[in-house]
């Protein structure tokens, strides 16, 4: 049985970063330092820039999820803000190489099927946690305009769909106080319909 909480703990601890508390009166309230002491600026920025929504347990979940993306990122060179499809390969190489993911295309939802393997560090509930911190990185970046492109790692095809649903729904006359034309654009990067699930990439 796999203990997750101690594997996801070595998990984010191979990553090498460590946090700070940021300078009094200055800008970051945290700094996120690599292993040579260096800020990594996009994930300082983000923790900036992410107050808001949610509550600040979630922003700390994601940011212990974001760093040993981002050590993956930097120890081969790689540019967090480089076009979408080169991002989406960089995940992908990621979930491969330190998630030890098994990926197969899923041409149903225009995505990727992913299985977890026996050596991923990894529970199936840290696997979303994961994607989602991920999504919700280049979700906030954009927003900002700090990222040049749309999110790499919402499908197109699904943010569609969930458009026209959404649309058919207000035509219904869905009342406001029900919380559903207030709903978020941004599509699961798992599907709730795949209990396994499987990743929305644009496979572009």
């Amino acid at each position: 049985m796999r203990t997750k909480g101690r594997e996801q703990g070595r998990f984010v601890a191979l990553s090498g970063f460590r946090k700070m508390a940021g300078p009094p009166g200055g800008r970051y309230e945290v700094l996120i330092l690599d292993g040579n002491g260096k800020p990594v600026s996009p994930l300082c920025e983000w923790y900036h820039l992410r107050k808001r929504p949610g509550q600040s347990g979630t922003r700390r979940t994601y940011l212990n999820f974001l760093q040993p993306f981002f050590a993956y990122l930097l120890s081969r060179g790689y540019a967090w803000n480089a076009a979408p499809s080169q991002i989406r390969s960089y995940v992908k190489a990621f979930l491969l190489e330190d998630i030890g993911c098994s990926i197969s295309p899923d041409t149903a939802l225009d995505g990727y099927r992913l299985t977890l393997t026996g050596s991923s560090p990894l529970s199936q509930s840290s696997l979303r946690v994961l994607l989602a911190a991920i999504r919700d990185f280049y979700a906030v970046m954009a927003e900002a305009g700090l990222y040049a492109y749309a999110n790499p790692m919402c499908s197109q095809m699904l943010q569609r769909w969930k458009q026209e649903r959404l649309k058919s729904i207000a035509n219904a006359g869905a009342p406001d106080h029900a919380g559903i034309r207030s709903e978020s654009m941004i599509i699961p990067l798992l599907s709730k319909k795949m209990k396994k699930s499987s990743l929305t990439f644009n496979k572009r």
